[in-house]
């Protein structure tokens, strides 16, 4: 394919850095983010009634949640052969996976962001002129999302590009955080002008330090190539993720009502805030990958993880256990309409504390063993629900929801680890038996 000069230029990888400096400069830009972001939440719950939230939330979730499977996995498969080629030396094969998944991408965005804009206008039609234009931000940020978001963040792979990862993150919180000023002003409609405003800005900044510059070339071949490698991690992920977010925000609207969905926001926003483990995931998961590429051995990458998982587990102790003190006040006096939420809040943040453990899990995805991590997710998905409907039965409260997805999660990390051991021992036995 034709690249650019600048492409050729930058196919010369620069000097490796150490994952600790790396995993600093990018953690310590995103608890930045973190803390700007939380500022923002606050400000936005303050000044909006839980109703409004409510309705905002369960609009963006229909819109934007369920239109992530539109994609089939292209971009994980990208996420995945991106820094597996790269581990191979083979840049050639970079550029030309990712000008594939680009054209995906951009059929994709367009098609969800027509979609809505249809939606929209059946609620205008139907006199619904709010609801019509929660489903107008929705066009507006759903061709961000995918591009942005999902595509562009992808190619940000290598360990030099996290740093400018860490610098869009910290802009478009501030950015965040200076727009709210709208939500005073418009309510409902301020909370839209600042969610176009903000993703516009990091689908800006995103393409303007995108790593990987190359046109959309759609090439039949490496499509398939990418269906066949990110269909299976995707399935997996979107399972995951639909857990954590839509499962979880559904069953509360069908046991609770819109207004307790509202409140749920203030847990919602803990986790998006609060979850460290991402951060980690999203450096680890390419490292991983990049050596996977390099010798094929499992058990290296299995130790890769092992060694990061106690220091999230220290990094997230504190912020379990100052956030479930400072909590109560705080809301109290600065969000006494978020009350009722305050337990439930608490509660995320032993989710967040339990998912210290998980960076390990990305090792099912590097090697093509979704299979084993599907069965541990439907096993915790499975006993959140069974523990949902059990609780219910004595009545519903909104902490009972994070309660359960403890119980869940620590039955999926339990099932992860052992699968783990498995396939390290399995490696282990095969390498002394060929020695031998």
């Amino acid at each position: 394919m034709n690249l650019s000069p600048e492409n050729k230029n930058s196919a010369e990888p620069p000097k490796p850095r150490s994952f600790g400096k790396i995993a600093a400069l990018f953690i310590s830009g995103n608890i930045f983010s973190m803390f700007v972001r939380l500022a923002a939440q606050f400000v936005t719950t303050m000044i909006a009634l839980p109703k409004v939230l409510g309705l905002f939330n369960s609009i963006n979730q229909l819109g934007m949640s369920y239109s992530t499977f539109l994609q089939f996995g292209i971009l994980n498969g990208l996420n995945r052969e991106i820094p597996y080629y790269a581990g191979k030396g083979d840049t050639k094969r970079v550029y030309e996976l990712t000008a594939a998944a680009q054209a995906w991408t951009l059929i994709v965005g367009s098609t969800v962001s027509f979609v809505m804009f249809v939606i929209a206008m059946w609620h205008v039609f139907k006199g619904e002129y709010q609801v019509a234009i929660g489903w107008f931000t929705n066009t507006l940020v759903a061709f961000s999302f995918f591009y942005g978001q999902l595509y562009l963040t992808m190619t940000y792979r290598t360990s030099h590009d996290f740093a400018r990862l860490a610098m869009v993150s910290s802009i478009q919180s501030s950015i965040l955080l200076a727009l709210t000023i709208f939500v005073f002003y418009f309510n409902f409609y301020g909370l839209c002008i600042r969610a176009v405003l903000t993703g516009a800005a990091q689908l800006l900044l995103l393409w303007h330090w995108r790593p990987i510059k190359v046109k959309p070339k759609w090439n039949k071949t490496h499509f398939l190539h990418l269906l066949k490698i990110g269909f299976p991690i995707f399935s997996v992920d979107i399972l995951y993720e639909w857990w954590n977010s839509t499962f979880l925000g559904t069953t509360i609207l069908l046991y609770t009502s819109v207004e307790s969905f509202g409140k749920y926001a203030l847990a919602t926003n803990m986790w998006q805030a609060l979850y460290v483990t991402q951060w980690v995931g999203f450096m680890l998961f390419p490292r991983m990958s990049e050596r996977y590429g390099k010798n094929g051995k499992v058990r290296e990458i299995i130790i890769m993880g092992l060694k990061v998982v106690p220091y999230m587990f220290m990094m997230t102790i504190p912020m379990a256990v100052i956030g479930w003190y400072v909590l109560p006040p705080l809301v109290h006096y600065v969000l006494p309409n978020y009350v009722d939420a305050i337990p439930a809040a608490q509660w995320t943040l032993i989710t967040i504390l339990v998912s210290s453990f998980q960076p390990l899990t990305h090792v099912f995805n590097v090697v093509k063993r979704q299979d084993l991590s599907l069965i541990a997710i439907i096993s915790g998905l499975s006993v959140t629900y069974i523990t949902i409907i059990l609780r219910a039965r004595h009545g519903v409260y909104l902490a009972m929801f994070p309660q359960c997805q403890v119980i869940g999660r620590v039955v999926y990390l339990g099932i992860c680890y052992f699968f783990l051991w498995r396939l390290y021992r399995k490696e282990k036995l095969e390498l002394q038996s060929t020695i031998s």
